[in-house]
C-alpha cells in the first residue's frame, strides 16, 4: 500500500499486509544506488507489531507511521492504530515514541502525510471505520501539536456534487493544490471505486474538482497517493 520516500528519492519505505483476512500489516524498505529497486526488506521498529502508513518528514529527520502496538494509556475495549514517530539516529531509526497530542482513543489513524512545509495531515475515524475525519498538526518545536480539522478537507466534505462520493483528499505538496478520491455513488448501496481528482487553489478559493488526466484513472481504484522527493512525482496505489 502507500509508501514514502527519502528526500534524495533513492529510499522507498511502504507497507503491505502480510496474514490475509487480518489487519496485519508491516514496513518494508527499497533502495537503489545507480540501478534498478533492491529486494524489498522488513524493517523492525522496536517488537513485531501491526505497522502502516509510514511518512518521512522533508528533511529526513523523522517517520510517522500508524500502529496497532499497545499505546501507554490505552483503556479502549477495541484495537486501534495510533500515531507513533521515530527519530533518524544515522543509517537506523530510533525508539518509536507514542503521538498523544495527535491521537484519539479508540480511533484509527491512518494516511499521515507530510507537506513541504512538514505540516502533519491525517485521518481519523472511529475503531470501525465510521466518523471519517482529517486533521492537520504542526511541529512547535518539541513535538507534533494538537491538530485542527484539515481546511482542504472542510471545503469539499458536503459540496460534492449528488451521485458523487468523497472518500479522502490528500494536501498538495506545495499548498497549491490538493487531491480528492472520489467516487459515483447510485442512489443505493455503496460507492464505486475512486478515482483521483485535483482542486487548485485560485484567489476565490479552490477550483472545481477534475479527474487526473495521462491515464491515472481506470475502472479500477486509483487511492493513497504520495509525493516523491521534493514533490515533483506523484504516485499512488491502483
Amino acid at each position: 500500500f502507500r509508501g514514502t520516500f527519502t528526500p534524495d528519492g533513492d529510499t522507498l519505505y511502504f507497507f503491505k499486509k502480510v496474514t490475509e483476512g487480518e489487519e496485519d500489516y508491516r514496513l518494508f524498505r527499497s533502495h537503489r544506488d545507480g540501478g534498478p529497486w533492491s529486494k524489498p526488506q522488513p524493517i523492525s521498529l522496536g517488537g513485531d507489531y501491526s505497522d502502516l502508513y509510514p511518512a518521512i518528514s522533508p528533511d529526513g529527520r523523522r517517520m510517522v507511521f500508524s500502529s496497532y502496538r499497545p499505546a501507554p494509556g490505552d483503556t479502549s475495549t477495541h484495537p486501534s492504530a495510533y500515531l507513533w514517530i521515530v527519530e533518524r539516529e544515522g543509517p537506523t531509526w530510533g525508539r518509536p515514541v507514542f503521538m498523544a497530542e495527535v491521537s484519539e482513543w479508540a480511533h484509527y489513524h491512518s494516511q499521515p502525510i507530510f507537506n513541504a512545509r512538514g505540516d502533519l495531515y491525517f485521518n481519523r475515524s472511529t475503531w470501525n471505520y465510521r466518523g471519517h475525519s482529517e486533521h492537520v498538526s504542526r511541529w512547535d518545536g518539541e513535538q507534533y501539536g494538537t491538530p485542527d480539522t484539515s481546511a482542504g478537507w472542510l471545503t469539499w466534505r458536503n459540496r460534492i456534487e449528488p451521485g458523487r462520493y468523497l472518500y479522502e483528499t490528500t494536501p498538495g505538496y506545495d499548498g497549491s493544490f490538493m487531491l480528492l478520491a472520489i467516487g459515483e455513488r447510485p442512489d443505493s448501496g455503496r460507492p464505486g471505486p475512486p478515482d483521483l481528482h485535483v482542486s487548485f487553489r485560485s484567489d476565490t478559493g479552490w477550483t472545481t474538482p477534475r479527474p487526473l488526466g495521462a491515464g491515472v484513472n481506470t475502472p479500477l481504484t486509483e487511492n493513497f497517493a504520495f509525493y516523491g522527493a521534493g514533490g515533483r512525482e506523484l504516485y499512488f496505489v491502483r
